[in-house]
């Protein structure tokens, strides 16, 4: 199955606001966020929300230190 990762909060806030999440995880395709992107951009997500995008399959990964880089 095809993979989305969502490295940029922007499109999970956009998607709240048009009261589109539901439609999004029904989606055919598996969601992956990284943790720092849940934990540090998304803050104002209601439990509700989060529940509704893991019930759906979301897969929050940890990325190693070593593994991400800054831009420049």
């Amino acid at each position: 199955m095809t993979c989305i990762i969502v490295n940029d909060a922007s499109c999970l806030i956009d998607l709240k606001k048009g009261r589109l999440l539901a439609a999004f995880v029904r989606l055919p395709f598996d969601l992956v966020i990284p943790l720092t992107v849940r934990e540090s951009e998304l803050l104002d997500f209601t439990e509700l929300e989060w529940a509704l995008l893991d019930d759906a399959g979301l897969t929050t990964i940890d990325l190693p230190a070593d593994g991400v880089r800054r831009a420049l």
